[in-house]
Protein backbone atom coordinates (compact mmCIF):
# COMPACT_ATOMS: atom_id res chain seq x y z
CA UNK A 1 0.00 0.00 0.00
CA UNK A 2 0.81 3.26 -0.48
CA UNK A 3 0.49 5.88 2.55
CA UNK A 4 0.81 9.01 3.31
CA UNK A 5 1.96 10.06 7.19
CA UNK A 6 1.74 13.72 8.37
CA UNK A 7 3.68 14.67 11.37
CA UNK A 8 3.46 17.12 13.64
CA UNK A 9 7.26 17.24 14.34
CA UNK A 10 9.96 16.16 11.99
CA UNK A 11 10.77 12.35 13.79
CA UNK A 12 14.22 12.26 13.17
CA UNK A 13 16.61 12.28 15.16
CA UNK A 14 14.64 10.62 17.92
CA UNK A 15 14.73 12.91 20.59
CA UNK A 16 11.31 12.92 22.51
CA UNK A 17 8.19 10.74 22.84
CA UNK A 18 6.03 11.81 20.07
CA UNK A 19 9.03 11.53 17.50
CA UNK A 20 10.20 8.13 19.00
CA UNK A 21 6.27 7.31 18.63
CA UNK A 22 6.51 8.70 15.14
CA UNK A 23 9.71 7.00 13.93
CA UNK A 24 8.86 3.53 15.19
CA UNK A 25 4.93 3.63 13.43
CA UNK A 26 7.14 4.02 10.02
CA UNK A 27 9.61 1.87 10.71
CA UNK A 28 6.92 -1.08 11.08
CA UNK A 29 4.36 0.11 8.43
CA UNK A 30 7.28 0.56 6.34
CA UNK A 31 7.97 -3.43 6.24
CA UNK A 32 5.16 -4.18 3.48
CA UNK A 33 4.41 -0.48 2.44
CA UNK A 34 5.30 2.52 0.79
CA UNK A 35 5.40 5.29 2.90
CA UNK A 36 5.39 9.24 2.36
CA UNK A 37 5.90 11.38 5.08
CA UNK A 38 5.15 15.35 5.19
CA UNK A 39 6.01 16.98 8.41
CA UNK A 40 6.56 20.16 10.46
CA UNK A 41 9.99 21.50 11.36
CA UNK A 42 10.19 23.56 14.40
CA UNK A 43 12.89 26.44 14.26
CA UNK A 44 16.39 24.76 15.37
CA UNK A 45 15.03 21.30 14.36
CA UNK A 46 17.15 18.97 11.68
CA UNK A 47 16.01 17.87 8.83
CA UNK A 48 18.77 15.45 8.05
CA UNK A 49 16.70 12.46 7.01
CA UNK A 50 19.49 10.21 8.72
CA UNK A 51 17.73 6.57 8.97
CA UNK A 52 14.51 7.79 7.46
CA UNK A 53 16.00 7.56 4.42
CA UNK A 54 15.25 4.00 4.45
CA UNK A 55 11.99 4.46 5.59
CA UNK A 56 10.21 6.97 4.21
CA UNK A 57 10.37 6.89 -0.02
CA UNK A 58 9.83 10.72 0.02
CA UNK A 59 10.32 13.09 2.73
CA UNK A 60 8.83 16.94 2.52
CA UNK A 61 8.51 19.59 5.06
CA UNK A 62 7.25 22.59 6.30
CA UNK A 63 7.89 25.14 8.57
CA UNK A 64 5.95 25.12 12.38
CA UNK A 65 3.91 28.29 13.03
CA UNK A 66 3.22 29.00 16.39
CA UNK A 67 -0.45 29.32 17.49
CA UNK A 68 -2.55 32.19 18.19
CA UNK A 69 -3.45 32.93 21.39
CA UNK A 70 -5.95 35.59 21.10
CA UNK A 71 -9.36 35.79 22.30
CA UNK A 72 -10.62 36.41 19.08
CA UNK A 73 -8.39 33.46 17.63
CA UNK A 74 -9.58 31.43 20.39
CA UNK A 75 -13.19 31.80 19.89
CA UNK A 76 -12.92 31.76 15.95
CA UNK A 77 -11.22 27.96 17.11
CA UNK A 78 -14.54 27.32 18.68
CA UNK A 79 -16.41 27.82 15.55
CA UNK A 80 -14.45 26.48 13.54
CA UNK A 81 -15.57 23.41 11.15
CA UNK A 82 -11.47 22.18 11.77
CA UNK A 83 -9.93 21.44 14.93
CA UNK A 84 -9.48 23.94 16.88
CA UNK A 85 -5.69 23.90 17.28
CA UNK A 86 -5.53 23.90 13.68
CA UNK A 87 -6.91 27.40 13.71
CA UNK A 88 -4.52 29.22 15.40
CA UNK A 89 -1.51 27.03 13.82
CA UNK A 90 -2.73 26.99 10.32
CA UNK A 91 0.18 26.89 7.80
CA UNK A 92 -0.33 27.76 4.34
CA UNK A 93 2.70 25.87 2.81
CA UNK A 94 1.79 22.90 4.95
CA UNK A 95 -2.05 23.02 2.84
CA UNK A 96 -0.50 23.45 -0.32
CA UNK A 97 2.16 20.35 0.40
CA UNK A 98 -0.35 18.34 1.10
CA UNK A 99 -3.21 19.13 -1.77
CA UNK A 100 -0.19 18.86 -4.21
CA UNK A 101 0.85 15.29 -3.18
CA UNK A 102 -2.93 14.44 -3.01
CA UNK A 103 -3.12 15.83 -6.83
CA UNK A 104 -0.06 13.98 -8.49
CA UNK A 105 -0.13 10.64 -5.96
CA UNK A 106 -2.49 8.41 -5.35
CA UNK A 107 -2.47 7.03 -1.46
CA UNK A 108 -4.08 4.02 0.08
CA UNK A 109 -4.00 5.34 3.30
CA UNK A 110 -3.52 8.84 4.91
CA UNK A 111 -2.65 9.15 8.45
CA UNK A 112 -3.12 12.27 10.44
CA UNK A 113 -0.58 11.41 13.56
CA UNK A 114 -2.28 14.44 15.67
CA UNK A 115 -5.74 15.86 15.49
CA UNK A 116 -3.93 19.18 14.64
CA UNK A 117 -2.86 17.29 10.94
CA UNK A 118 -6.43 16.20 10.41
CA UNK A 119 -7.32 19.56 8.70
CA UNK A 120 -4.16 18.44 6.56
CA UNK A 121 -5.24 15.13 5.69
CA UNK A 122 -8.29 16.03 4.61
CA UNK A 123 -7.09 18.08 1.70
CA UNK A 124 -5.40 14.49 -0.09
CA UNK A 125 -8.75 13.03 -1.60
CA UNK A 126 -7.41 9.59 -2.37
CA UNK A 127 -7.70 6.63 0.22
CA UNK A 128 -8.71 6.18 3.41
CA UNK A 129 -8.12 8.80 6.38
CA UNK A 130 -6.53 7.34 9.66
CA UNK A 131 -6.59 9.92 13.09
CA UNK A 132 -3.48 8.05 14.89
CA UNK A 133 -3.42 10.32 17.64
CA UNK A 134 -2.05 7.75 20.83
CA UNK A 135 -0.69 9.96 23.49
CA UNK A 136 -1.08 9.41 26.66
CA UNK A 137 -2.91 13.36 27.20
CA UNK A 138 -6.02 11.12 25.47
CA UNK A 139 -5.58 8.45 27.60
CA UNK A 140 -5.72 10.94 31.02
CA UNK A 141 -8.43 12.38 29.56
CA UNK A 142 -10.56 9.63 29.10
CA UNK A 143 -9.60 8.22 32.49
CA UNK A 144 -10.70 11.23 34.37
CA UNK A 145 -14.44 10.91 32.20
CA UNK A 146 -14.70 7.56 33.13
CA UNK A 147 -13.70 8.55 36.95
CA UNK A 148 -15.68 11.18 37.10
CA UNK A 149 -19.11 11.04 39.11
CA UNK A 150 -21.15 14.18 37.89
Amino acid sequence: MRILYLAPAFPYPVSNGIKIRTYNLLRVLNRRNEITLLSFVRPGEQTAPGGLSAICGELMTAPWKEGEQSRLQALTGWLAPVPRALVGTYNREMASLANDLGERRRFDVVIAGTTEMAGYARLVSTGAHVLEAGSSKTRWIYDRYRSERN
